[in-house]
């Protein structure tokens, strides 16, 4: 049998929870059931990430259909195969496992992983797409020695890479948290100050005391508020490097904040630089990104922080948490060992 979490009801004025889910028994997808080019995968890991939220909302143009399972990145032992490329044993990555115990994914766009050199988690954390996140960002940012960047959310999956390659790249670093633990670890990863903006009563001040001259690059992780202001601290070509928005995943309609200070991105002559990895996975920036990090991770160069939360029973727990700012690092649902 095999445990999955099924979507049973859409958010609605802004609140998730696990009433918004079920976690159901049902059986394990039978063999004969695969059709050409399939793997039967039984699940390890499945990746909680923030963006999911716009999944189970009503209306989203993302949102999962009522009463089936949710899908997202995972990874996993293949248990069966169709496909030529992939045979009992493999371990392979998938971005539409589904939250349980198996999965059925497609051959042509599972991916084959090294469990050699790297425990099969690394490939949702730092060897996956959080990390490819931050790499392909900074690098469209175009950064500059010297230049400060502000990177918000930096407890979190994409913030703490983000941290450490700005660093390498010499930029003077400020970290922006909610909580002085996780500002402590951007601290040891090279952020050269933090913002508690849980604790700080005027971000506005704060911001000029740690960059008083100006911003060259946001890393915004959170919109709303927040980005909003920061569009009021460029310097002259400053950059927003918009990653994700997660102060905006939960509101609905007229709650979503409005940005005020447009007029300020003309007044600087300021960017803001959408993307989305899926995007580039067939260009250079991901090859370069997979040599880089191989490296970096296999000579210890690199800090990663996992946030584990055991159980796929617990995943609609773990995800909701997510919002509320409880997870230090990388969220990961640890579904059963290999």
């Amino acid at each position: 049998m095999s445990k999955a979490v099924k979507l049973i009801e859409y958010s609605t004025g802004g609140n998730l929870t696990e009433g918004n889910f079920a976690v159901i028994t049902e059986e394990v997808p039978a063999l004969e059931t695969l059709k050409k080019d399939q793997l039967l995968v039984r699940i390890t890991d499945l990746s909680a990430d923030p963006h999911m939220r716009q999944y189970v909302s009503k209306g989203s143009y993302y949102s999962f259909p009522l009463e089936q399972t949710i899908s997202g990145i995972g990874v996993g032992i293949v248990e069966a195969s169709t496909s030529d490329d992939f045979k009992p044993g493999d371990a392979v990555s998938n971005p539409t496992m589904a939250w349980a115990n198996y999965s059925v994914v497609d051959a042509a766009t599972s991916v084959k992983l090294d469990t050699a050199n790297f425990p099969l988690n690394a490939h949702l954390g730092v060897l996956g797409m959080t990390s490819f996140t931050a790499y392909l960002g900074l690098a469209l940012a175009k950064p500059k020695q010297g230049e400060t960047i502000v990177v918000s959310a930096a407890g979190g999956a994409v913030g703490q890479i983000v941290i450490q390659l700005a660093k390498e790249l010499g930029l003077h670093i400020v970290a922006i948290s909610s909580s002085d633990e996780k500002n402590k670890y951007a601290e040891s990863l090279g952020a050269n100050a933090s913002i508690n903006y849980k604790t700080t009563n005027d971000m506005a001040a704060a911001l000029h005391i740690v960059a008083p001259q100006g911003i060259d690059i946001y890393w915004d992780n959170v919109g709303g508020e927040l980005l909003d202001l920061i569009l009021t601290k460029f310097k002259k070509f400053g950059r927003a490097i918009v990653c994700g928005a997660i102060s905006q995943y939960s509101a609905d309609g007229s709650e979503v904040y409005r940005l005020k200070n447009v007029q300020s991105i003309i007044t600087s002559s300021a960017s803001l630089i959408g993307f989305l990895f899926s995007d580039y996975m067939d260009t250079h920036y991901y090859t370069d990104f997979i040599a880089k990090f191989t490296t970096l991770v296999n000579e210890g160069k690199i800090k990663y922080k996992l946030d584990v939360v055991d159980g796929i029973e617990k995943a609609p727990t773990a995800f909701i948490d997510l919002f509320g700012g409880a997870n230090f690092g990388k969220r990961i649902i640890h579904v059963a060992d290999p």
